[in-house]
């Protein structure tokens, strides 16, 4: 027999389908061989050992931290993109109204480390009423959220 064939014969004998006759032809094998002598020790102790795991139970309260987590990834992936569309809205706002000095936009990044901040505050100095569409809408979207969260929840 060759090592191959015990191989496969002592996976038979781990998952309780071995004939004796094959048994046999094992065991004689076994004998002569240390290689697959150690083979088989090894596969029995592994399944004595994963037979001795002990059973252990998800907690009852996994399928409502997973939807959480899910949840919770798509909440913040919508909050980028809202973000990014009002801040989006703002400029372009801010541009048809006419009302920002282009002045600032004409400075190197390199000169100014805060240069984003004196951008947004031209923005939000000239244009209030961009802001308060700036806040408004980003109440809408607590309230949105929160009304389909609790939607779901009751249906």
């Amino acid at each position: 027999m060759s090592c191959d064939e015990c191989k496969k014969l002592i996976e038979l004998e781990e998952l309780g389908i071995i004939t004796s006759k094959q048994l046999l032809e094992l065991e004689a094998h076994v004998k002569n061989c240390p290689r697959c002598s150690y083979l088989r020790q090894r596969s029995k102790q592994l399944t004595y050992s994963l037979r001795n795991l002990p059973i252990m139970n998800a907690p009852d309260d996994l399928f409502s931290l997973i939807v959480y987590r899910i949840e919770k990834q798509a909440f913040i992936k919508n909050f980028i993109f809202f973000f990014a569309f009002m801040s989006f809205v703002l400029l372009i706002g801010s541009i048809f109204l006419n009302n920002i000095d282009y002045s600032i936009f004409s400075i190197d990044i390199e000169e100014s480390v805060f240069y984003i901040f004196e951008v947004f505050w031209e923005i939000f100095y000239n244009n209030i009423s961009l802001v308060y569409l700036l806040i408004g809408s980003f109440l809408a979207f607590i309230i949105f959220s929160v009304y389909k969260k609790r939607k779901e929840l009751l249906s």
